[in-house]
Order: structure tokens, then C-alpha cells, then sequence
């Protein structure tokens, strides 16, 4: 199916994958099948470019927020954690606090 629509892909709101009785057990294949290699990119620098960020200076926030976003990858592997509304909500949360964490010690290291 990825091969009908190489650039734009088939959609999120495309019912081949149900009509076809095809279930994805894995949230980057979807993601693939869905917005082909941009959207799959775009998708996964969700994850990196936090990551990069964090790892550029290790702090118990930035391991805590980098074992978050792991969690989230390796889970995507075996399930599609982002279809689940709960799951996006707890998943921004953690994400925010551990950059406002950052923010407020680069703030607070400015002042002084």
C-alpha cells in the first residue's frame, strides 16, 4: 500500500487498513503505512530532538524525561501507544514538566 502513494501516503482517515481487516500491532509501521518516510520522520523527531536536547547535558530531570520518551519508542515497537488519548496526555505532561524543569534552572542560572 506504500508503494501506491510513495510522497503523500494513504491518510489517517483511509479505511483500507480496517477494510483489508489489517491491524497494526506496531506504531511506527503505522505511522509508515500511513504518511510514508516525511510523516514517519516528522513522527520520530518528536522523540530525538527532545532526546538530543536532554543528552546534552545530564541531570536526574533530563534522565527521568530521556527514560520517558524510551519507554514511548520501545513501547511503539509492540503496541501503538498514540492511538490512546490517555496515554498522549500523560505523555505531554511528563514531557512538559521535564522541560519546564530545564527552563527554570537555565532561568535561574541567568539571574545569577
Amino acid at each position: 500500500m506504500i508503494l501506491q502513494k510513495p510522497l503523500v501516503g494513504l491518510n489517517p482517515f483511509n479505511q483500507s487498513f480496517y477494510e483489508n481487516k489489517m491491524y497494526s500491532e506496531n506504531e511506527h509501521v503505522l505511522m509508515s503505512w500511513r504518511y510514508v518516510l516525511i510523516g514517519l520522520l516528522i513522527y520520530l523527531s518528536i522523540f530525538f530532538i527532545p532526546i538530543k536536547k536532554m543528552w546534552k547535558e545530564l541531570s536526574d530531570t533530563n534522565i527521568q524525561g530521556s527514560l520517558l520518551i524510551l519507554l514511548m519508542l520501545v513501547s511503539a515497537l509492540t503496541n501503538n501507544p498514540f492511538t490512546e488519548r490517555n496515554v498522549d496526555l500523560l505523555f505531554c505532561v511528563g514531557l512538559a514538566w521535564v522541560i519546564g524543569k530545564e527552563f527554570k534552572k537555565e532561568k535561574d542560572h541567568a539571574e545569577v
